[in-house]
């Protein structure tokens, strides 16, 4: 019987530490992971964990996350290439302010955006290009649709010099700031004001509405198209980038869409500005608050020192102690109520012999948690017995 009894209890405890585990697994990844669109902690189809891993592992580079634009004059401006994809709340003049300084001092800024959000920004730092707004389609040159264009590299730039062909997804056009004001340009790769750095053929066109829709009917070619530029500003430069979709998980390694990245970052610091993004995941988040202030630091620092000397002494051992006893008497609750709905009805109705008495349920605990005190041994026992009696009670009505 009391193999048995043990038997039960053991199953039950295992079946409690696996609930409790998922428990915390889902937790976890629900406070380290995020579900916004192009977010680094996201890691469906449209976040981009995966080019924040591949960045973690490329030799010389350093990915950050910053929240706040003051955090670009922590870094240096000539070794640093600072990201903003998709912004989804316009730049401030504050703001503005910030970035500028980091490009006039020497920085470099990719700006990634497929409307007109990211404007406010490039004109706020000093940029000609614009972005246009509308979806660039190309009924020849594409991936599995019209709005999955295949541009190439048309420059002599190191950018992409070890770039072919860019795959896009819903992308936008670049206005490089000719007189004329359109996206068309002469496919020389260059012009007054920016470089071209990647274009569409000339069998693209621009799509009427931007809509998610296919259009009532297709404009016709009026190609090529830059989709990405790259301008010198003070003793920095500024990339625009049409298509931030080119980062996303589903997208990277489509075409040299992974090369085109690792081009723009560069072997030095990589700045993720998400101060105009979606938040982050709250451990995330947590992580970068403590990272960004010293004072926090010594404090988790001391807290860990106090935590690890007070579970070493006598009086910590016993708190431990005794919050993981208390854990248990749950456990060997739950332990009765699911030991009684296994037993047959007959045993569950009364019969004696089916029940271990308290002085044997008193051995077994004695025998299987010698660190419990007495008080707490007649107190799991008289838990345990009142919870059974209930349930067998509850089976009987």
């Amino acid at each position: 019987m009391d193999a048995g009894r043990s038997l039960e209890v053991d199953w039950t405890r295992l079946l409690t530490y696996g609930l409790a585990g998922a428990v915390l697994i889902t937790l976890l990844v629900g406070a380290t992971t995020s579900t916004v669109a192009f977010g680094l902690f996201n890691p469906a189809w449209d976040g981009a964990t995966d080019l924040r891993g591949q960045l973690d592992s490329a030799p010389g580079a350093e990915p950050v996350v910053v929240r706040e634009t003051g955090s670009y004059g922590d870094h240096s401006p000539t070794e640093t290439t600072a990201f903003v994809v998709a912004p989804e709340e316009p730049y401030d003049r504050a703001a503005m302010d910030d970035v500028a300084a980091f490009v006039e001092a020497g920085g470099t800024l990719v700006v990634m955006d497929d409307g007109t959000a990211g404007n406010r920004l490039l004109e706020g730092v000093g940029a000609d290009a614009r972005f246009d707004g509308r979806v660039v389609r190309d009924e020849r040159e594409y991936d599995q649709g019209p709005q999955m264009p295949v541009v190439t590299a048309v420059a002599d730039d190191a950018l992409v010099a070890t770039v072919d062909e860019v795959t896009l997804n819903r992308g936008t056009a670049i206005e490089t700031g000719d007189d004329e004001g359109s996206a068309e340009w002469n496919a020389s790769g260059t012009d007054d004001e920016a470089t071209v750095l990647l274009g569409t053929s000339e069998y693209a066109s621009l799509s009427p509405t931007g809509s998610d829709r296919e259009p009532a009917s297709v404009a016709p070619p009026s190609g090529p198209y830059p989709v990405a530029t790259v301008e010198s500003v003070g003793d920095g430069r500024v990339v625009a980038v049409g298509d931030p979709s080119i980062a996303i998980n589903v997208m990277v390694d489509r075409s040299d869409n992974e090369a085109f990245l690792h081009a723009l970052a560069g072997d030095g610091t990589v700045l993720f500005d998400r101060s105009h993004g979606g938040d982050l995941p709250p451990l995330s988040s947590a992580a970068l608050t403590i990272r960004e202030s010293p004072s926090l630091q010594a404090l988790v620092g001391f807290g860990a020192i106090f935590g690890v000397v007070a579970a070493t002494s006598r009086r910590g051992r016993r708190v431990v102690t005794g919050v993981r006893s208390r854990c248990l008497t749950l456990v060997a609750i739950l332990a009765a109520t699911t030991a009684s709905d296994t037993r047959p009805s007959s045993a569950s109705a009364g019969d004696d012999r089916s029940r271990l008495s308290p002085a044997a349920q008193a051995r077994y605990l004695r025998s299987n948690h010698p660190e419990w005190d007495e008080e707490l041994i007649e107190g799991t026992i008289g838990k345990f017995n009142m919870e059974r009696d209930e349930h067998i009670g509850r089976n009987d009505e």
